[in-house]
């Protein structure tokens, strides 16, 4: 299963998430929203993304005007995030994953230490 963003860039759905609702960002980027999450909270990036805050994060992720997020589902998430880009970077394979994240080559990213973490993430390309 997956869904096209408006630039058709297709977006793969695991077979744990049935998505059954999204929003799309003001560049039109759609981002999915699987059933067993419960957005509570959200934030509004300076270029208008709008990111989701999830029952098991303290503070939502932020990230750049240029940033796509391919996150896969891991063991410690309700729900994957999912958004798109054209190219994809892989960032390590740190103690806490079970395997490596994927974000753009344009990334500029910085995830604040969440509980989960035992160290911030942060890339720039």
């Amino acid at each position: 299963m997956g869904c096209r963003t408006s630039n058709g860039i297709k977006l793969g759905v695991s077979k744990y998430s049935k998505v059954t609702m999204g929003c799309r960002t003001s560049n039109g980027i759609k981002l999915g929203v699987s059933k067993y999450s419960k957005v509570t909270m959200g934030c509004r990036t300076s270029n208008g993304i709008k990111l989701a805050k999830s029952p098991w994060m303290e503070e939502p992720l932020m990230a750049s005007s240029q940033v796509c997020l391919n996150i896969a589902k891991l063991p410690w998430m309700e729900e994957p995030l999912m958004a798109s880009n054209e190219v994809y970077l892989i960032i390590a394979n740190l103690r806490w994953m079970e395997e490596p994240l994927m974000a753009s080559s344009l990334l500029r990213l910085n995830i604040a230490n969440l509980p989960w973490m035992e160290e911030p993430l942060m890339a720039s390309n």
